[in-house]
């Protein structure tokens, strides 16, 4: 009678088990992977700076019949140096916003691009005859402050100040400051259960070994199937996001969580069938120790 209760609360605990260290696995892989190194990276990585160049490239060129300005006004003077300058600045102030509520501040400012068009303009200006008067300045102005505005929303990749605007920031702040806590948080009640289980086997402390190492496997299981049909299907090719840098921005941060959540739920699993060995081996050599039967 004795060794059925402990078999039911074993059970019982061992199921908790499983929440908990899913949800460690979870808040641990979310605070190695979001932060600014890592966005830093992956944008380097793909190449976030020159898809940015290209799309500026084509909008510019595309402007050129209303706005009379050819592109390589503009493009003359973005180079991917200052793109990744910009498009870092975003990621900063970004996660900046994310742990303070700040409002998104990023420094767009391009000498070399103002004198380019202040260049174009006079030329226009001379080879017209025209006079350069306030109307003149305004226009130039108001180019300017265009070329700017355009250079801000594409380099945002992460689309940090539109997530800022609909409030997604201010609502995750209080989770991610907290990131932290919740890893502890998660990782402690996993060690109590695991206490806990050794307490309610304590008079036959190796099967306690077994009700571990089946809540790993199927923490395990549970957490990697599902990534890894998520990467074997390619399931974040599938999004419809009309600028690739935003679309390449997203869909590898998604696969760098995926992998690394991946990663740790194989491992997971390894040693859970590690412990069920171990405990198989310890019961086969001391026949004291009676088999836990599921």
């Amino acid at each position: 009678m004795k060794s059925a209760v402990s078999y039911l609360f074993s059970l019982i605990v061992s199921v908790m088990l499983v929440f908990t260290l899913i949800g460690a696995v979870g808040s641990l892989t979310a605070n190695i992977n979001i932060n600014e190194d890592k966005f830093h990276t992956l944008a380097a990585d793909n190449d976030l700076s020159g898809k940015t160049r290209a799309q500026l490239d084509k909008y510019f060129s595309s402007r050129y019949n209303s706005t009379g300005i050819p592109a390589d006004v503009y493009m003359d003077a973005i180079d991917e140096a200052y793109l990744d300058r910009v498009i870092n600045e975003y990621i900063d102030s970004g996660f900046n916003a994310l742990r303070t509520g700040n409002d998104i501040s990023v420094n767009v400012s391009n000498k070399k691009l103002e004198g380019s068009i202040d260049q174009f303009f006079v030329e226009s200006a001379d080879s017209a005859n025209a006079k350069i008067d306030d109307r003149f300045e305004q226009k130039l102005d108001a180019a300017k402050e265009s070329a700017y505005a355009v250079i801000m929303e594409y380099c945002d990749a992460y689309k940090f100040n539109s997530l800022k605007k609909h409030g997604v920031l201010d609502k995750l702040t209080p989770l991610f400051n907290r990131l932290d806590l919740i890893v502890i948080a998660f990782t402690v009640a996993s060690a109590l259960l695991m206490l806990l289980l050794l307490v309610i086997n304590i008079k036959s402390k190796p099967v306690t070994m077994f009700w571990i190492g089946v809540s790993s496997l199927i923490t395990g299981i549970i957490a990697g199937v599902p990534s890894g049909f998520l990467l074997a299907t390619r399931y974040f090719e599938r999004f419809t996001i009309k600028q690739p840098q935003v679309y390449t921005a997203y869909t590898s941060v998604m696969k760098q969580y995926t992998n690394a959540f991946l990663s740790a739920a194989i491992c997971g699993a390894a040693a859970g069938i590690c412990f069920i060995i171990v405990y198989r081996t310890v019961i086969s050599k001391n026949k004291t120790v009676a088999p836990t039967r599921v």
